[in-house]
């Protein structure tokens, strides 16, 4: 710990960093497992492009999430036992990622219903427009826990001088 607080890094820097590393992890995970799906599942490319497009919806948006409650709740106490996170945080970021995974999937769920051959009361909605409002709702929130981020890492940086 003290190597990291004594190292000149800007509150920029460490997001930029944490960010990285979830996010190159996440994308390599998904990557990896988006193959041996395609290979065993063998669907269609409409299919693919949409299972691609919203996993990296999915990973921009939870990555920043993930990354925000990671600063909020880091732990460096040892005693009893050396923990990097508070529970409390980790089961917070836990359901906060499922309620904000679910609202960047929701507008595919008439698609999805459709497909089921489930009668859908709404208009049907064009593929497009339903991506286009996914990655709105992503970038929302990234930009907002980006942002909760930034402030969170500035004070942590500024905690660990005094």
């Amino acid at each position: 710990v003290w190597h990291f607080f004594s190292s000149p890094i800007s509150a920029k820097s460490l997001l930029k960093c944490k960010y990285a590393l979830v996010a190159a992890f996440s994308f390599l995970v998904t990557a990896i497992c988006s193959i041996i799906g395609i290979v065993v599942f063998q669907p269609s490319a409409k299919v693919i492009a949409v299972s691609l497009i919203e996993s990296a919806f999915l990973i921009i948006a939870l990555a920043m999430v993930s990354v925000e409650f990671g600063i909020r709740g880091a732990d460096f106490v040892e005693i009893p036992r050396p923990r990097m996170i508070r529970p409390w945080t980790a089961i917070a970021n836990f359901i906060l990622c499922l309620i904000a995974g679910s609202a960047i999937l929701a507008p595919l769920l008439p698609h999805v219903a459709a497909k089921m051959g489930i009668p859908i009361t709404l208009a049907q909605f064009d593929l497009y427009i339903s991506l286009m409002v996914s990655g709105l709702i992503a970038s929302t929130i990234t930009y907002i826990f980006y942002r909760l981020a930034l402030k969170r890492a500035k004070d942590f940086l500024i905690n660990a001088e005094a």
